[in-house]
C-alpha cells in the first residue's frame, strides 16, 4: 500500500493548527495540504490552506492585538457589504472571525488569485494604462469614506495635544519623528561581536556591491530629509481629520487581475486610528509616483469617490515622510542580515527618486499646484 502523503509542505506538523482550523470549521480530513507563506514559526507566520478544493490563509497574530483586530476585521467586513473587493473572512463557530489559542490569535481569509505589481513596475503599467492611477486614489477614497461612515459621517478630529495613530493618541508629531527611531538602529553599536553600528559595519565591507555603494551615498541626504521632517510640526494646522486607515497601502497588499483592475486589497492587520491625509499621501507616493498628471488623476479620484477634501500641503509632507520611513526600514533590515534585494534594491532607488522630485527646489516643496486645497473634479471617479 502506497503511503499516505503529508499535508504538511515545508513546515513540522502542529496539532495546535489543525484545533485552530477546526475552530474555523475545517474538518482534518478535508484538508489537503499546509505550507508556510513566510517563514514558519515566527509569530506573525501565515500558512497557505487547500482544503475541499479551496484555499484559504491562515494567520497567526500577537495575542496583544484583539481590540485592533476586531476593529480591522469590522471595517473589512463593512468594506465587503459595500462591494469593496477584499478577501473574504471566514468565521470561526462561535460567530467571530477570530480564534484564541494560548499565546497567539488566528485569523482566516480566502485566498484571491491574480497579480502584483511592484514599485519597479509602475510606470510602465501607468504608461499601458493611464487611468491606474485614479483607480487607486478611488480605491483609498473609497476605504476612508467606509471609515467615515462607520464614525457615524462624522469626521473625528482631535484636539491639540492629543496625537494619532495608536489607541492612546499621544503626540500628533510622532509620525514626522518616525524616521529617527530608524535612524538610532542604524547607528547604536550592535550587542553581537564585533558591536559596531549597521553603518559602519557596511563602510568596513571589503566587498560592497552597487546597493551597499549606493547606500552610503544617499544616505547623508535622507538622513538630512529625516531631520527637517522631525523639525516640522503639526501645531498651527488645525488637528487633522481622523479615521481608521489601512497603514500598509503597498503594491504587495494590492491583488489585480491581467487588466489592471482591482480584485482585493488585503493585509489590514496594521489599520490603526490615524490622519487620512497622511495615508493619502504614503499610498500616493508608491500606487501614483510623483509625476503631476498621475498624481492629480488619483487625489481627484480620492476626493470625488470619499467626499474628504484634499489638503495638499499634509499630503505632500506624508509623502516624504513614507520615502524617508520606508527607505531607512528597509536598510536596517538589509543591514541586520537580509541580503536579498531582488525587491529590496528598487524599492529604496524608486523611493529616493520620489524624494528627490518632492524636494527638488530645497525647500521641501514639489511639483505641481501649491495651493493648500485640492480643487479635483466634479466627476464621478472609477469605481476600483
Amino acid at each position: 500500500m502506497a503511503p499516505t502523503p503529508s499535508i504538511w509542505r515545508g513546515l513540522a506538523p502542529d496539532a495546535e493548527i489543525l484545533k485552530v482550523l477546526h475552530d474555523f470549521g475545517v474538518q482534518d480530513a478535508s484538508v489537503q495540504s499546509l505550507s508556510p507563506l513566510v517563514i514558519a514559526g515566527t509569530r506573525d507566520c501565515s500558512l497557505r490552506v487547500r482544503a475541499s478544493g479551496g484555499d484559504w490563509v491562515l494567520k497567526r497574530h500577537p495575542p496583544d492585538g484583539l481590540q485592533r483586530l476586531q476593529d480591522a476585521h469590522g471595517w473589512e467586513l463593512r468594506l465587503q457589504r459595500d462591494g469593496f473587493p477584499v478577501a473574504p473572512l471566514r468565521h470561526a463557530g462561535h460567530g467571530g472571525t477570530l480564534v484564541r489559542t494560548a499565546d497567539s490569535l488566528w485569523s482566516m481569509h480566502a485566498w484571491v488569485p491574480g497579480r502584483h505589481l511592484s514599485i519597479a513596475e509602475r510606470d510602465d503599467a501607468r504608461a499601458r494604462d493611464p487611468e491606474l492611477p485614479a483607480r487607486m486614489g478611488a480605491m483609498v477614497g473609497m476605504l476612508h469614506r467606509v471609515s467615515k461612515e462607520r464614525d457615524r459621517g462624522t469626521p473625528t478630529r482631535f484636539p491639540h495635544g492629543r496625537g494619532i495613530g495608536d489607541g492612546n493618541l499621544g503626540d500628533p508629531d510622532r509620525l514626522l519623528r518616525a524616521p529617527g527611531y530608524a535612524l538610532r538602529r542604524l547607528r547604536r553599536p550592535r550587542l553581537r561581536p564585533p558591536g559596531l553600528p549597521l553603518v559602519q559595519t557596511l563602510r568596513l565591507r571589503p566587498n560592497k556591491g552597487d546597493f551597499d555603494r549606493w547606500i552610503l551615498q544617499t544616505l547623508p541626504e535622507v538622513v538630512q530629509h529625516a531631520g527637517r521632517l522631525s523639525r516640522h510640526t503639526f501645531s498651527g494646522e488645525g488637528p487633522p481629520d481622523v479615521g481608521l486607515i489601512h497603514h500598509d497601502l503597498n503594491w504587495e497588499n494590492i491583488v489585480l487581475d491581467e487588466d489592471l483592475s482591482l480584485r482585493a486589497l488585503l493585509d489590514f492587520d496594521n489599520a490603526i486610528r490615524g490622519p487620512w491625509m497622511l495615508e493619502v499621501g504614503s499610498a500616493a507616493v508608491v500606487l501614483a509616483g510623483t509625476d503631476p498628471v498621475s498624481l492629480e488623476r488619483f487625489l481627484s479620484a480620492y476626493q470625488a469617490e470619499s467626499g474628504i477634501e484634499v489638503d495638499v500641503h499634509l499630503v505632500r509632507v506624508a509623502m516624504q515622510l513614507k520615502c524617508v520611513q520606508s527607505i531607512l526600514n528597509s536598510l536596517v533590515i538589509y543591514l541586520a542580515g537580509d541580503t536579498d534585494i531582488t525587491l529590496r534594491e528598487p524599492w529604496c532607488r524608486h523611493l529616493f527618486a520620489s524624494l528627490r522630485d518632492l524636494t527638488h527646489e530645497g525647500d521641501g516643496s514639489s511639483r505641481g499646484t501649491d495651493q493648500r486645497r485640492f480643487p479635483g473634479k466634479s466627476t464621478s471617479p472609477p469605481r476600483p
